[in-house]
């Protein structure tokens, strides 16, 4: 009889791959042992960064002052666009608090954003109303601590907008603007997730007329309404544009099924948005980021664009580089102090980002988008919804990036494609090791 041969499981390579997959399936969980591991692969070269050239010290330049005096500008300008215009249209007895934004997040209506954490607290914003604006746009309205999807934020936490198309937020009546015809008067709120825009419309007071709408683009604003089921707001306010939703007949005419309203601004490329006061309770304060010194060397690998980082601090995930007022790029953080700085240029992933043109006539406009081709320090950014308005040349900025990229942050100069939507940008070029600034603690 021919000898059994037993057959060992191999619990070894079963196990790797189980880990494998759940590394895969959760990086979030698993994102602290990669940093550790990778900050360990970086000692060595962290240690040899100790007997090569000691690297650039930055000092004070004609390219600082001129930062200093773009971000004036940019303030000036930004606070015109995004204050002076909802003044005509808000309450007179209600005074304006231009708010920076941190992040973005939880998707909402048409798979877009929801919420907005800005840079002050609830505890700052106490004596405002619930309406956030931008510009002339109603945005969404503040969360309450303890309320709602705020149930677990305290008094003292950044505080968070609940976008038009969040769940949680509140319908507005509104009035479709249409062409030489009278107002379509409907309630507005939130679309879901798979809808193709974030905002829809709903309750039209004329549902033939609803029905018959076959182009898009009119204006949609607010009413001022009186109503239980719907928030009350200031007439005039803009929320978007229309969309007609339907489907094309054998006969060639379209048949409507829905008006859906897309937002004036990419709430992706938000970074600044207004809060109105009634009551001042607690007056905010503005509070500077804090940087660590930190030796940017160029990594070896053929790319271009990125650096190996070695601070005195821990380094923040998103967390902005600068060197004489400029931003050299975002650092991924790792452990030991270490990260490694990617440039806009090298960077595969979202910027948002403030365009302000050379024309002091036109207002900076907010972008997000990524950067889809380089070219040696030349890079082209390419928005993903909007269309660039501010046409000509003009200095790119840092928009809302996250707690530990500032908004206003000089990345280049830029010009604008003939004829494309897309932004020439000329970035910072870097040849050897230097000493720059990494931001290390937001608001």
């Amino acid at each position: 009889m021919p000898r059994s041969k037993s057959k060992a499981f191999p619990v070894g390579l079963y196990g790797a791959l189980l880990l494998a997959l759940c590394w895969l399936l959760m990086p979030t969980l698993f994102a602290p042992v990669e940093r550790t591991l990778l900050g360990v692969a970086m000692l060595p070269q962290r240690w040899l960064a100790w007997f090569s050239a000691p690297p650039v010290t930055a000092a004070a330049s004609a390219l600082q002052t001129q930062c200093a005096s773009l971000r004036v500008s940019l303030a000036e300008r930004s606070w015109q666009h995004d204050v002076a215009p909802g003044k005509t249209v808000m309450p007179k007895s209600l005074e304006p608090l231009r708010c920076s934004v941190l992040r973005s997040q939880r998707i909402g209506g048409g798979g877009l954003p929801s919420e907005l954490q800005l840079d002050r607290t609830y505890e700052e914003l106490a004596g405002c109303i619930d309406l956030v604006t931008k510009g002339s746009e109603l945005i969404g309205f503040l969360a309450r601590p303890g309320i709602g999807t705020a149930a677990k934020d305290r008094p003292q936490d950044p505080a968070r907008v609940l976008l038009l198309n969040h769940s949680q937020s509140r319908a507005v009546a509104a009035a479709v603007m249409l062409r030489d015809e009278a107002p379509l008067h409907c309630v507005v709120e939130s679309a879901a997730a798979v809808d193709p825009s974030p905002l829809r419309t709903l309750l039209h007071d004329d549902p033939y007329r609803a029905a018959s709408v076959r182009q898009g683009g009119a204006l949609v604003r607010t009413l001022q309404l009186q109503a239980s089921f719907i928030a009350a707001v200031p007439e005039g306010l803009s929320i978007g544009k229309a969309r007609v939703f339907g489907y094309q007949r054998a006969d060639g005419e379209s048949l409507t099924i829905g008006i859906y309203v897309d937002p004036v601004n990419d709430t992706r490329a938000l970074s600044y948005v207004v809060a109105w006061q009634g009551v001042p309770q607690a007056q905010p304060t503005e509070l500077s980021p804090r940087y660590v010194t930190a030796q940017l060397r160029p990594l070896p690998d053929g790319r271009g664009g990125r650096c190996s980082l070695f601070a005195e601090a821990v380094v923040p995930d998103g967390a902005a580089v600068v060197m004489d007022g400029r931003c050299l790029g975002r650092a991924r953080g790792l452990a030991f102090g270490q990260g490694i700085c990617t440039s806009l240029a090298a960077s595969k992933k979202p910027w948002a980002v403030l365009l302000l043109p050379d024309d002091p006539a036109l207002p900076p406009q907010e972008l997000f988008g990524e950067v889809v081709r380089t070219d040696g320090v030349q890079a082209w950014f390419r928005p993903r919804s909007t269309v660039i308005t501010a046409g000509g040349s003009g200095f790119l900025f840092t928009g809302a990036n996250g707690p530990f990229c500032p908004a206003g942050l000089l990345l280049g100069r830029t010009e604008t494609e003939s004829g494309r939507n897309l932004l020439r940008i000329e970035t910072a070029a870097q040849s050897g090791p230097i000493l720059a600034s990494v931001v290390v603690e937001g608001r």
